[in-house]
């Protein structure tokens, strides 16, 4: 019967063990949500790195919210970002250098953040679709590259 009495002690203390975790998911979560606000490109994709590493031990909403931030907004956003860039250079380029506009840092990664983790948020959709319009190369070459 003592050991039976240790043994679920042992148990519910295990089951109890904080490993910080929780705690460092829930400030990055924060500050991924503030780099979104924010629109800063470096940032959202350094808390997405650091988010997904995590993803396998967290709870159902935790990851929900995760995946939602990661594989939706940030998308999203750099995709925003790299549309507008892209636009402007065209009216201010010729032709022959329209390639040029197509230069964005973190706009690939986003076209590969989509292939990776399909959404059926028609927002995002359009705006990769419209990435592809303008950058056609950029995106076959981010294609590419995750193979």
């Amino acid at each position: 019967m003592r050991i039976l009495l240790v043994a679920l002690v042992l148990l519910v203390g295990c089951r109890k063990k904080d490993t910080g975790e929780a705690a460092y998911v829930d400030k990055e979560l924060a500050s991924l949500e503030k780099a979104i606000a924010d629109e800063d490109e470096s940032k959202m994709t350094i808390e997405c790195i650091a988010l997904e590493t995590s993803i396998k031990r967290m709870k159902p909403d935790v990851v929900a919210k995760i995946e939602k931030l990661c594989y939706v907004e940030v998308p999203r956003v750099l995709l925003k970002k790299a549309i507008v860039e892209a636009k402007e250079h065209l009216k201010t380029t010729p032709p022959e250098l329209a390639d040029l506009g197509c230069m964005q840092l973190f706009a690939p990664d986003a076209i590969k953040t989509i292939d990776q983790h399909p959404t059926n948020d028609a927002g995002l959709q359009q705006l990769a679709a419209e990435f592809t319009q303008l950058c056609p190369k950029d995106v076959e070459k981010a294609r590419a590259k995750k193979k």
